[in-house]
């Protein structure tokens, strides 16, 4: 009997621990503690990069990461755009975030799905004729789902667009030829208006009483989205772009920034800016502009306000390096050199190379996307780059909603 109980006891034991080892994670020994690691979730993207490259005609497309081991992982391929579309030179995306118009100089508006991933995809959408179109912008605010570009030629095209249909609501005038960047603002009376750069426009200068050769045109737009042109914002030399950033207007040409506040109405007089040229000094362009999301205060009514963020690429004739300026309202507060042509920049913390930034641009070197970031007063270069396309012209960076 007492062998027996002994064999009963030896096989209950080992029915114990087979049950024991049943209810364990393989590897796991019995009579060991068992040690749990939670998954660790997979950053999420700040916001997705998307370039229009007009050698290759194409779109590149990025999602930014900051703090992940790559900040910049693509969305996917290139989109080849549809074979009617060459030289693209703008692209715009709307509010809702799930269309994206890319302005073909070939002589068409195409429209692009943006999917549930953030992955450009053809659209279906048959594209829009228009002559040579530039600049494109799709308001976020004033009447719903309109869609402006200019033309070289100079002409402004306003397009209705919805998620199966794009057409061509009316075509303007704006009798001078090469417009060039567009920026719009609704006041804090609910009236909308569209800002044209306009090089070719000659006014007076208010300022200084002479005349100049550039403008900014001012087109309200009614409820149903319809232009009616005002007279102009005169400016004191050529006006290559323009934006809106707080509620202020600035542009800027070889010689000029402006400032216009948009509540009340008023032209600011500015210093000649940083890249004006000094005596024998080369002429600096401005390439390209563009407000600094995030840092700006809420369109509101009053001069207290006025003063926005925004940045400045400059590039000299027959050099390689250009200037970035960081600018709050009609002060330089960050300045940097490198080998860009166009930069977007935004206002979050973010962590790039285990240092933390507040600033950070999306800069296009040759056919490459950069990383510069503002530190201190000082826009520099860190070790990110990935390739675009042939030729990347113009871009847009859409934070995450």
């Amino acid at each position: 009997m007492k062998t027996f109980r002994f064999v009963l006891g030896a096989w209950m034991l080992a029915l114990a621990a087979i049950a024991c080892n049943a209810t364990q994670p393989s590897g796991v020994m019995p009579g060991s503690a068992l040690t749990t690691h939670a998954a660790t979730a997979e950053p999420t993207p700040l916001g997705y990069f998307y370039s229009v490259n007009s050698q290759s005609n194409d779109v590149s497309q990025y999602a930014f990461t900051p703090g992940a081991q790559r900040p910049l992982t693509p969305l996917g391929s290139n989109l080849a755009l549809p074979s009617g579309c060459s030289y693209p030179d703008g692209i715009a995306v709307a509010p809702s975030g799930d269309l994206a118009f890319v302005a073909c100089f070939s002589g068409e508006i195409v429209a692009l799905t943006i999917t549930a991933t953030h992955a450009l995809a053809n659209s279906g959408i048959e594209p829009v004729p228009v002559p040579s179109p530039l600049q494109i912008i799709a308001p976020a605010t004033g009447a719903a789902s309109e869609l402006y570009a200019d033309g070289d030629v100079g002409q402004i095209f306003a397009l209705k667009y919805s998620a199966n249909r794009l057409s061509l609501q009316k075509t303007y005038q704006t009798g001078h030829e090469f417009p060039d960047k567009m920026a719009f603002y609704t006041d804090a009376k609910g009236a909308s208006t569209l800002y044209v750069a306009q090089k070719e426009q000659r006014t007076r200068c208010p300022l200084g009483g002479s005349s100049g050769d550039g403008a900014v045109q001012v087109w309200s737009q009614s409820r149903n989205g319809s232009l009616f042109q005002e007279p102009p914002i005169p400016e004191c030399g050529p006006a290559y772009l323009v934006v809106q950033s707080g509620n202020a207007l600035y542009w800027a040409g070889p010689l000029t920034l402006g400032e216009y506040l948009l509540e009340s109405k008023k032209l600011v007089e500015t210093a000649a800016p940083p890249w004006a040229r000094r005596g024998n000094g080369p002429t600096y362009y401005p390439g390209q502009m563009n407000a600094i999301a995030g840092l700006t205060k809420p369109a509101t009514a009053g001069d207290a306000l006025s003063s926005g963020e925004f940045s400045v690429v400059t590039t000299p004739p027959g050099l390689v390096d250009a200037h970035i300026y960081i600018f709050k309202g009609g002060t330089t507060i960050a300045s940097g050199l490198g080998s860009i042509r166009a930069a977007n920049c935004f206002t979050a913390d973010v962590t790039v190379g285990g240092k933390q930034y507040h600033q950070i641009c999306f800069a296009i070197s040759k056919d490459d996307l950069v990383l510069y970031v503002v530190d201190n007063d000082s826009v520099t270069h860190v070790d990110v780059r990935v390739p675009l396309g042939s030729g990347p012209f113009d871009s847009v960076f859409v934070a995450s909603r």
